[in-house]
């Protein structure tokens, strides 16, 4: 605010003066007029900055509360994929919609060097792979013995070498593949 300070002032007029009053009051500048407006201006960027901030937390609120949904639920997803997996595997084994070939050549890199090895496969395998090896369609390493066992599922195998058994089953493999899922859930806790 500003104040006028009383000076000695000469005006020359062109009319007789009426009246005249002195005022002992303030009187309020051009920029006084202004500072309401900075004002509100000032306020009105703290309420834009406040907002923004709780739009920030309630973000950051939202994001934790849907992982923990995931994760509180990640449990069951992880037993419901593996039942979709399992049956779509059953299906896949009833009409036969598999290569027992690659099943046995990737159980086979799993096993040790051996100079002899038993493949127990289910009967139907069995008559495949013959079928398959008779016809130069597949070659069993040096030493690679088959066999049928009814007690083995289609697409599955049973491999017995000088160091042990190792069963090549389905349910195994999903018990892996689930362990596997459950550990990464406990790591992200």
């Amino acid at each position: 605010m500003i104040r006028l300070v009383m000076a000695t002032v000469s005006l020359q007029l062109n009319m007789p003066i009426q009246s005249a009053r002195v005022i002992n009051e303030e009187v309020e500048s051009p920029t006084d007029q202004t500072a309401p407006n900075a004002e509100a201006l000032i306020q009105g960027s703290q309420q834009v900055d406040t907002l923004c901030n709780a739009l920030q937390q309630a973000a950051e609120n939202l994001e934790r509360y849907t992982e923990g949904l995931f994760l509180s639920h990640k449990e069951q997803i992880v037993r419901l994929s593996i039942e979709i997996a399992s049956k779509i595997l059953a299906k896949d084994r009833r009409e036969r919609n598999y290569d027992i070939e690659k099943i046995i050549s990737q159980a086979l890199q799993t096993v040790p060097a051996s100079k002899q090895t038993m493949i127990r496969l289910n009967p139907d395998d069995l008559t495949t792979m013959r079928k398959m090896i008779d016809a130069n369609e597949f070659t069993a390493p040096e030493g690679v013995h088959f066999s049928g066992n009814v007690s083995i599922g289609p697409a599955e195998c049973m491999i017995e070498t000088d160091h042990g058994v190792i069963e090549y089953l389905i349910e195994e493999h999903l018990k892996q593949v689930e362990n596997a899922l459950s550990q990464t859930k406990d790591e992200t806790k």
